[in-house]
């Protein structure tokens, strides 16, 4: 990772806590508005319009489908309703790609799609693993010492241990859950004082 690359978001659930989050605000918005018309195809204050039929979201711009389940309008509801270089992924429209290199910063190509690494098997370089910190997770090159593993994006303390920037058990006596284990602060590891 460059010294110029902002942390981005992580991990898998980003992008289902996001849709949760739509759902909600869509059932909030349909309990809020039960005496208006429910054909009205005017978008609720939180931007999601209710909907149930996909007549209903014709005027939606970029929205034309109804998720008839959940009662709110979307994109997509397959690839089909996308352009000829898109994907319907999370009933949204997005770009697809065929290799890392066409997805920018710390994005891998996953199932036709940028997304963040989840796993070390994202990565397609053998020479990388996938960095899942508090900020961000990104393919990163293997590391040889742990001062490969400060700066933007990791974990101040993170160590190098077989190749793969981690945190650190201990760093402090107090962080080692038994009474007879210190921290050894060398390696970041509690051990026994017998």
């Amino acid at each position: 990772m460059d010294g110029n690359s902002a942390p981005r978001p992580r991990g898998p659930f980003a992008k289902l806590i996001g849709f949760l989050l739509i759902a909600i605000g869509a059932f909030a918005s349909l309990a809020t508005n039960l005496a208006d018309d429910p054909k009205s195809e005017t978008p609720s204050d939180n931007g999601v319009t209710v909907c149930e039929t996909a007549t209903e979201c014709a005027t939606t711009e970029g929205e034309p489908h109804c998720l008839t389940s959940y009662g709110f309008c979307v994109q997509c509801l397959q690839d089909e309703h996308c352009g000829e270089q898109e994907r319907c992924y999370e009933y949204r429209c997005e770009a697809k790609c065929e290799s890392d290199a066409a997805c920018g910063g710390d994005l891998v190509c996953l199932d036709g799609l940028c997304r963040n690494c989840s796993r070390d098997t994202d990565c397609a370089d053998p020479g990388q693993y996938c960095y899942i910190g508090p900020d961000f997770s990104a393919c990163q090159p293997l590391c040889t010492s742990s001062e490969e593993c400060s700066g933007p994006g990791f974990v101040d303390g993170d160590v190098c241990r077989a190749g793969k920037c981690q945190p650190v058990p201990c760093r402090a006596a107090q962080d080692c859950l038994l009474d007879r284990e210190q921290c050894d602060l060398g390696i970041g590891q509690c051990r026994s004082l017998l």
